[in-house]
């Protein structure tokens, strides 16, 4: 009995033969890995997208080592560029799983594309492995809701903002329940929400107003910007007297770009009007004049622009707080029609207003918004 104990466990014993032979395939699936982690890395040096998918691939299947932040977001680039984005969200994934992230500026390429894409599930799969902190980074529900747009299912996406309010609501909101979803509404991709589709209107109507409750204006707001673009005064005017006021940060940097990519002298004045009488800076209100100055220099009413820039004086706004690009274009037409220029255009600045006059980014992030107190740039 005792011996064939002995014998049963001889058997179980791997022979000098089979634990060579498992060495020897250790060591080639390694020489494997490091073979195509040498050729990835020289693929991605070479910028060679067909080896780099090849090689990356092998290495995947060969169970090879991570490639570092650089390297993974180089790659993600590249597979973007050669629009490989499921190639892409690949390699994005295995870097999640392992609490990495793409450099941000390669992290924002993707995500715009996989949303002009409407790649919503891709985009949601990756939203599962990002904190609140990181999202907000990214701009990642705005992009979200970019691609929900461009996927056509923008009732989709406001629904689940209804639900996910309602439920909270009906939980009871804490200040941590609102602000994460203060941090979850696209303020830049909301306007796209009510252009999609008119009959989104009343819906997204009553879910603004369901966020007023919980002192949060921004839906109002972006619900505002939408009727007053249009030419809706009879439904602007409550929504701006009522809600948008009063509000310590007001967003309008949507009716500046209508404004003026549409030359209308009406809603750049009105919204001058506006602003005399609401919570903001004059360097807020120097950027709704600079907008007028833009319409009404493209329109080549030069003497009108004069006098806004005095009116604007008078009123308390200071040449600073106009775009110097304004006012040196305002001046070159006043000087061709044979008149002085009364003011000296200020130097170049590095201020607030200047970077918002100029930013282009309104529909992407939240560039768009004036605090009371100084402009807000995120």
């Amino acid at each position: 009995m005792h011996q064939n104990a002995n014998e049963e466990c001889h058997e179980l014993s791997p022979t000098p033969e089979s634990a060579t032979s498992s060495s020897i395939e250790a060591e080639e699936q390694m020489a494997l890995q490091a073979h195509f982690y040498r050729k990835l890395k020289k693929a991605i040096t070479n910028k060679d997208v067909d080896a780099c998918v090849s090689n990356y691939r092998g290495l995947e299947k060969a169970g090879g080592k991570d490639l570092n932040v650089t390297e993974s977001s180089t790659l993600i680039e590249l597979f973007v560029k050669a629009d490989l984005a499921e190639d892409a969200v690949a390699v994005t994934e295995r870097m999640l799983m392992r609490e990495a992230y793409p450099l941000p500026r390669i992290f924002r390429f993707l995500l715009n594309r996989l949303a002009a894409q409407g790649q919503v599930e891709a985009m949601s799969r990756i939203g599962s492995y990002l904190t609140p902190k990181i999202k907000k980074e990214v701009s990642f529900d705005n992009r979200l809701c970019n691609g929900y747009l461009a996927a056509g299912r923008a009732e989709d996406y406001l629904q689940v903002l209804i639900i996910e309010l309602d439920e909270a609501s009906s939980q009871g909101i804490d200040d941590e329940k609102l602000q994460i979803l203060k941090d979850k509404f696209p303020r830049g991709g909301a306007m796209g929400l009510l252009e999609s589709n008119p009959a989104l209107v009343v819906p997204y109507t009553e879910m603004a107003l369901k966020f007023v409750n919980f002192g949060y204006v921004a839906p109002v707001n972006v619900l505002w910007t939408y009727h007053f673009i249009n030419g809706r005064h009879d439904l602007a005017q409550p929504l701006w007297d009522q809600f948008v006021r009063t509000c310590p940060q007001i967003m309008f940097q949507k009716v500046c770009q209508t404004a003026r990519s549409t030359a209308n002298i009406d809603l750049a004045e009105r919204l001058v009007k506006l602003l005399e009488d609401a919570v903001v800076t004059n360097g807020a209100r120097g950027i709704a004049y600079s907008c007028l100055l833009d319409v009404l220099t493209r329109n080549k009413d030069f003497s009108r622009g004069l006098s806004c820039v005095n009116e604007g004086l008078q009123s308390g706004i200071l040449l600073e707080d106009i775009n110097r690009t304004a006012l040196k274009r305002l001046k070159e037409g006043v000087e061709a029609m044979g008149v002085d220029f009364p003011y000296q255009v200020p130097q170049k600045s590095s201020t607030a207003s200047s970077i918002i006059n100029g930013n282009d980014d309104f529909m992407d992030e939240d560039h768009s918004s004036i605090r009371s107190a100084t402009p807000m740039l995120n």
